[in-house]
């Protein structure tokens, strides 16, 4: 069955280790499970060009690789600031696991360079430059770290999500035989919100109708209720990325630019802001400039239904066909999560 885009209407979720339906590490990585021996690669050191080879099956300790780059630039801040806290972990657990980076470019290596220098705890960085390191692994998003139990032996895969640092040092603690499996579990349990004020419980309940109303596609009313919220927070995102997406459903677009714009002055960082930023574009035609504001969305806890089938359509488009089967795929697993859930 020839499967595009166009045809399909669920998405899917990733999120690794927090979720209850996530998805497993071979959704993630194209061709391994859960267990399987990673396989061996030979690259070289950033800034030597040493030759560093790293078999997987003659590793007595866990290992963290994290795939990363630093173009399009959105990727940047994210990128280094995870290559930070992980050269910090590559010291806390030095003779107890190892940690590489991977840097999956030809460009900017110096900005890379410059970075690791400026750090007080050197990182282990190799190059990639023609990928043939993320094409073995089957890497398909960046930035992600890929954690692997003694033996090379294929543990979890992280995709870049909030709380990631937390969710990568409670799996290398749990690989070194410090915690228990129930402690990981426990320890990757979403935390418990303090207890709301008035006005933020009103902030709440005006987000929540709003997506009801949204939901049956009652836009205008919901257009009004994201406006109530956002004037009870007005320092908050999440009332001007809903007002975004309710003027981009009634096609008032440069409204919905101007609430995603006021969206990430208050938050850069925001995933729905970037997501709709980048469905804005792409609803108005302008499919090269959506592209890495959507791969950037994508790699979100809980990436939108409209953002993987927007850069499944643009993969198409761009003859990426591998990418855009890829993407395909998660879309269905996500569909058919859906729907267990939803008659169990």
């Amino acid at each position: 069955m020839n499967m595009t885009a166009k045809t399909l209407t669920a998405a899917a979720v990733i999120i690794i280790s927090v979720a209850t339906a996530s998805l497993s590490a071979a959704d993630i990585l194209r061709g391994f499970h859960s267990g399987d021996t990673m396989p061996e690669f030979t690259l070289p050191i950033l800034g030597t060009g040493q030759k560093f080879n790293f078999k997987p099956e003659t590793t007595n300790r866990p290992t963290a690789i994290f795939f990363f780059s630093i173009n399009p630039r959105f990727r940047r801040s994210r990128a280094l600031a995870l290559l930070s806290e992980l050269a910090a972990m590559s010291a806390r657990y030095r003779g107890r696991a190892d940690i590489l980076a991977i840097y999956e470019d030809n460009r900017d290596t110096a900005t890379v360079r410059r970075f690791m220098e400026s750090l007080p705890e050197k990182p282990q960085v190799l190059t990639d430059s023609r990928n043939e390191v993320y094409d073995r692994y089957g890497v398909f998003m960046m930035p992600i770290v890929v954690l692997l139990a003694p033996g090379g032996k294929l543990h979890e895969v992280v995709p870049y999500t909030y709380g990631i640092k937390r969710i990568i040092e409670a799996n290398l603690q749990f690989l070194v035989g410090d915690i228990s499996r129930d402690e990981l579990k426990k320890r990757l349990e979403p935390r418990k919100n303090r207890k709301l004020s008035a006005k933020e419980r009103e902030f709440v309940r005006r987000l929540n109708y709003a997506r009801v109303l949204e939901n049956k596609k009652l836009y205008e009313q919901a257009l009004r209720e994201y406006q109530k919220a956002a004037r009870l927070a007005p320092n908050r995102p999440e009332g001007f990325v809903g007002m975004g997406f309710m003027n981009m459903e009634l096609k008032r677009y440069q409204a919905a630019a101007g609430n995603f714009g006021k969206a990430r002055n208050l938050d850069p960082e925001s995933d729905d802001a970037v997501a709709g930023q980048g469905l804005l574009l792409y609803r108005t035609g302008d499919h090269e400039k959506a592209l890495p504001l959507l791969e950037n969305a994508f790699i979100t806890p809980e990436p939108r239904l409209e953002v993987m089938l927007a850069l499944a359509a643009i993969y198409e488009e761009k003859k990426e066909m591998d990418k855009a089967v890829r993407m395909n795929k998660l879309v269905v697993q996500k569909l058919l999560t859906m729907l267990n859930q939803r008659w169990r």
